[in-house]
């Protein structure tokens, strides 16, 4: 519309015919359009910058899809060379021996190259006298079928080893297993019972003997232990060359907090000692081992306890118990409280077999209907704490298999689960403190920030 108001307005202001005018505009119009200015703006330079990048992409797509790209070439190479540097050994495979099998069937078997099954049948090793069926022989074959390492465990701590070494050269040898010693931190928190609260935190059941070993004396984990009861442990641990646990090393330290008495919580903590008196000691340099274990049975219950009155199951009378009664499985291990002297070894008709120990001069331990005895337990033996010295029967005058166990000061009857018992170890003092002091100061603290 503004086009052609100004179209007549330049029409009457020259007086041409406005139909030639019009032709004329319209030509001009035409011309100009068809030839744009040469002059470059800003949007075209910037057109023009994202078309060479589409052109380099399209043409890195083109040489990418052909695969000659150089860059691509020199950094696959470079990788496959830090790939070969870098390639693992392969991995340990495992035959299972079968009846009748010898080391010479065993490595055709498993396919084992001609070269290193005539090196290893002219090997005199006694191993090859131990293969045990159902045992496992592990082995490594790299890509060419080589047999490059072979080893067979024969016992709990002796191996065979056999394979090539860098050169390509075979070689076999029996030896120990290559052990290592570790050290752990861990707690735990009791709900049920403290192997359930082990388990828990992935302790193993012989680092945790290590505990009710050092505790013994002091709690007794089947009558005291209650819910929340917590621990913590530093010890150490034994692994073979595949990382299995072999078995506990020793406690190193330990922190046991009873809630027996819920309203003053008992806090029991130790540190190993070796010098001139080794053994478990509080901070205080006080020693943990009691003189006398709490119970002779690691896995039991009480039936029976000490009392001036019980009704008696097979006399069917009213007569005093003066000794407590753990019930357990015929043939449960019974152990010996503490160090001592073996003076009654015997069968009397209500004890049935029994077990006499004379300790310290003054003291007196019995072990009653006792299935069997130990080997070597014999009058005039001396025994250590913890010593097994006979098993859990029904000999005598029992209903049952249990443990009649009394504890005597100097003749007279005591209740053993309330006797006030001896430490065995004096306090340690002087120097030897000072020392013990300083080693175990840190090792409660550090034991103090592991996590239950």
């Amino acid at each position: 519309m503004l086009m052609s108001n100004l179209a007549i307005s330049l029409g009457n202001c020259l007086r041409i015919p406005l139909s030639a005018f019009l032709l004329a505009i319209s030509l001009l119009f035409i011309i100009v359009l068809s030839h744009p200015p040469t002059t470059q703006s800003e949007d075209y330079e910037y057109s023009e910058e994202f078309a060479d990048l589409d052109y380099i992409a399209a043409t890195n797509k083109e040489a990418a899809d052909k695969n000659i790209l150089p860059f691509a070439e020199e950094s696959a190479a470079e990788s496959a060379e830090e790939n070969n540097k870098e390639a693992e050994k392969p991995s340990w495979l495992e035959y299972k021996i079968k009846r009748g099998d010898t080391m010479d069937k065993i490595l055709g078997k498993i396919g084992a190259d001609k070269e290193a099954r005539n090196f290893l049948n002219i090997q005199d090793l006694k191993s090859y006298r131990r293969l045990r069926r159902g045992d496992y022989l592990q082995f490594r074959l790299n890509e060419q079928q080589q047999l490059v390492a072979l080893r067979y465990k024969t016992s709990p701590d002796y191996y065979l080893h056999a394979g090539r070494d860098d050169n390509g050269e075979l070689w076999a040898k029996e030896m120990p297993p290559v052990l290592l010693t570790v050290t752990r931190q861990s707690g735990g928190l009791i709900e049920s019972s403290l192997f359930a609260a082990a388990d828990t935190a992935g302790i193993s059941d012989s680092a945790i003997d290590l505990l009710i070993t050092a505790l013994e004396t002091q709690v007794d984990f089947h009558r005291d232990t209650r819910k929340g009861d917590s621990f913590r442990a530093t010890y150490t641990e034994t692994q073979d060359e595949d990382g299995k646990i072999i078995g506990a090393g020793k406690l190193i330290a330990f922190e046991y907090i009873s809630l027996l008495r819920p309203k003053k919580p008992n806090e029991i903590a130790g540190v190993y000692w070796e010098g001139k008196n080794t053994g478990y000691y509080s901070l205080e340099g006080e020693s943990l081992q009691g003189a006398f274990l709490r119970a002779p049975l690691k896995f039991r219950r009480i039936s029976s306890r000490f009392t001036n009155r019980r009704f008696h199951p097979v006399l069917k009378k009213w007569r005093a118990h003066r000794g407590v009664d753990y019930a357990a499985p015929s043939g449960t291990p019974v152990r010996a409280t503490a160090d001592g002297t073996i003076s009654l070894v015997t069968r009397q008709r209500g004890y049935g077999k029994v077990v006499m120990i004379k300790h310290h001069n003054i003291y007196t331990t019995v072990y009653a209907h006792l299935r069997g005895f130990a080997k070597n337990t014999r009058r005039g033996r001396k025994v250590r704490q913890g010593q097994v010295i006979g098993y859990v029967g029904q000999t005598g005058l029992a209903t049952g298999p249990h443990l009649h166990y009394e504890f005597r000061v100097r003749g007279k009857h005591k209740n053993p689960l309330s006797s006030s018992v001896p430490k065995v170890r004096p306090p340690l003092k002087g120097e030897e403190l000072n020392q013990f002091i300083a080693y175990a100061t840190p090792l409660i603290t550090q034991m103090g920030e592991i996590k239950i």
